[in-house]
């Protein structure tokens, strides 16, 4: 009976240590990755746009505020908000190669995810005619930016700046939505 109890005690601690490995290595993020687009986006108004603008950017916000040490320490000293697309893929796969934590990636992944959210409201907002909003920076609004955004955008395709150049300045004025 001892041998038993033994060795169910031995099977429990196994079990358990395998659970506690498998949480260690599939870290969680708290924070959504959100999808660039999505069904509902179609019936919204320029009330919907400002709101999902506003709940993309506090995501960026809490990431870069909490995390954003971590996140600078994992490329180039930059703290980093990433565009999958439309720049062929060429930045999230960059997110792939960094020699970083688990943890580090899935907040990588959730701010660049923030960040395309950001850029899509900016777009339909511009497509559905709708007034441009105030920033951060009062020379700027929030349709400035997209044109900013786009011309960064071209620049990157024409390889007249860097991938480092265009991931800091396309940070800095997502950063300026306020």
């Amino acid at each position: 009976m001892c041998n038993k109890g033994r060795s169910f005690t031995f099977s429990l601690a196994v079990l358990l240590l395998a659970v506690l490995a498998g949480c260690g290595s599939q870290p969680r993020s708290t924070y959504p990755v959100l999808a660039q687009t999505v069904e509902s986006d179609a019936d919204m108004d320029c009330t919907g746009f400002d709101d999902e603008l506003l709940k993309a950017n506090a995501i960026r916000d809490a990431i870069f505020e909490e995390h954003g040490d971590v996140i600078s320490d994992a490329y180039w000293g930059t703290a980093l908000d990433v565009a999958a697309e439309p720049i062929s893929g060429v930045l999230f796969g960059m997110i792939r190669a960094l020699s970083t934590s688990k943890a580090s990636k899935t907040y990588l992944e959730a701010a660049a995810a923030a960040g395309l959210r950001m850029e899509q409201m900016l777009v339909y907002k511009e497509q559905s005619n709708c007034p441009s909003g105030p920033t951060g920076d009062p020379n700027l609004s929030d349709s400035i930016v997209l044109i900013k955004l786009q011309d960064l955008e071209s620049q990157l395709r024409q390889e007249s700046i860097t991938q480092k150049q265009y991931i800091s300045e396309r940070r800095m004025l997502l950063d300026d939505l306020r």
